[in-house]
């Protein structure tokens, strides 16, 4: 029983790089989920763009900006072939208010 909890959540989890500063005031950030080779309902390519946004937007939060995109690559998974994957390059900018 705890093998299938925790194949379950590894599953569920999949993998990020976390935020990597590549270049002057621009990051990336790259989530995919191994799993989704073996499951592919498990981990869509939706869900691995909302993770890189969620981690961005919380990058940014914390210094008090935005996320602006500079550019995005997903990749559906494909049956026993790949698997699903997300890049983010981004830059974080000031808010700002609309009047």
């Amino acid at each position: 029983m705890k093998k299938i909890i925790v194949a379950s959540a590894l599953a569920l989890t999949g993998c990020s790089t976390g935020i990597v500063s590549t270049d002057r005031d621009t990051y990336m950030v790259a989530h995919s989920q191994p799993f989704s080779l073996l499951f592919p309902l498990l981990s869509t390519d939706s869900w691995e763009k909302a993770k890189v946004y969620e981690e961005a937007t919380d990058f940014c939060g914390d210094r008090k900006r935005n996320v602006e995109t500079v550019d995005l690559k997903v990749r559906e998974s494909r049956f026993f072939r790949k698997y699903a994957r997300a890049e983010l390059n981004f830059r974080c900018v000031d808010n700002i208010l609309i009047h």
